[in-house]
């Protein structure tokens, strides 16, 4: 996603701006850790789309709800992760298969 405002850019700071979730059905998590990642040539090999100009973040969620209920199991419902702000929401979505 593009931040054009440099100050609210950082997923990571503690100041920052973005709500960022995990949603599955009902179920939604928030992340335990979210961390900077540097653009290694590991990095840019497995994302060669990559350039000195992308931040890149390692988010860490739990694998259950506060409920204990599993967020990562294969179902019928899809995995959302939601970052959203009074600026903008941007919602990356896909299915888990598999048994």
């Amino acid at each position: 996603m593009y931040v054009a405002d440099q100050k609210n850019r950082d997923l990571s700071a503690n100041y920052s701006i973005w709500d960022t979730v995990l949603v599955r059905g009902d179920k939604k998590v928030k992340p335990l850790s979210v961390e900077n990642v540097r653009a290694s040539p590991a990095v840019k090999e497995v994302f060669p789309y990559i350039d000195r100009f992308d931040d890149l973040y390692l988010f860490r969620f739990p694998l259950v709800d506060l409920n204990g209920t599993a967020v990562w199991a294969p179902g019928p419902d899809e995995l959302r992760l939601e970052v959203k702000s009074a600026l903008a929401d941007c919602v990356v979505s896909w299915a888990l298969q598999g048994s």
